[in-house]
């Protein structure tokens, strides 16, 4: 016969194997790695490059990690997985201009923002409202804020969903789909890369903090990140950084 304990011992282990724990400030620091999770197809937030990551949230993620002694390793995420694999703590924390929102609040912790993006509607057309695009097909990435905003809207519209932001544009530059929302900030981008076509950004409809998602209750590594990142967002290098990305100051006004 097989003694209790060992076998309740063995239960144990294998309930603890499938529960992920999150990584607290003094671990990451002894191992001296940040994990952040991209998903890396967000131009002018995060491009993959290789196996690095480009962009105005790149950039930012290692003035972050820089001031935290820490280095990067960026793991590069669908958008669509990027909350899941926090949770289930793959990374660190998660970067792709969060919104920080009630809903995600309740399930994640979030840094102070670092950036306050306007919200357009992006199209070959120039649909500068929301009714504007009534009886018209939008495009959305799937699990994001656009596709909850896009499906309260009261009037008659098409949505499709997609996996990836490429995917999302693709679709509205080659006329599949009528038009789509995203941040204004990266209308400049778009237009720069695709200067045949006639890419229209609306002004902006509505504005949004965006922060660093980490998973709920790490409360060590919620607190070193919001004083590595608070310090950053006070210099002239981030107000550089807005420059550079955006040409103009995308902060958050207090």
């Amino acid at each position: 016969m097989i003694p209790c304990r060992p076998l309740a011992l063995l239960a144990l282990s294998l309930l603890t194997l499938g529960t992920a724990q999150a990584r607290p400030y003094d671990q990451i620091r002894e191992i001296g790695v940040l994990r952040i999770g991209m998903p890396g197809d967000v131009a002018p937030f995060n491009l993959s490059a290789g196996k690095s990551m480009v962009g105005f949230e790149a950039d930012l993620a290692q003035e972050v990690a820089r001031g935290m002694n820490l280095r990067v390793i960026f793991e590069q995420v669908p958008a669509d997985d990027l909350l899941t694999a926090l949770d289930q703590d793959k990374i660190d924390l998660a970067m792709n201009n969060l919104v920080i929102t009630s809903t995600r609040e309740n399930r994640f912790d979030f840094s102070v923002p670092y950036n306050c993006s306007g919200v357009s509607i992006a199209s070959l057309s120039t649909y500068d409202k929301n009714a504007d695009l009534t009886g018209k097909t939008i495009a959305v990435p799937r699990n994001s804020i656009f596709e909850t905003y896009v499906g309260k809207l009261p009037f008659d519209k098409t949505v499709k969903v997609f996996d990836t932001n490429v995917e999302v544009i693709r679709s509205v530059l080659t006329r599949q789909t009528d038009a789509t929302y995203a941040f204004t900030a990266m209308g400049p981008t778009f237009q720069r890369l695709y200067p045949k076509l006639p890419i229209h950004f609306s002004p902006a409809l509505w504005s949004s903090p965006n922060g660093i998602a980490i998973k709920g209750g790490n409360e060590t590594l919620r607190q070193a990140v919001n004083v590595s990142l608070g310090r950053y967002l006070k210099t002239p290098a981030y107000k550089a950084l807005l420059t550079k990305y955006f040409a103009q100051d995308t902060s958050c006004k207090s």
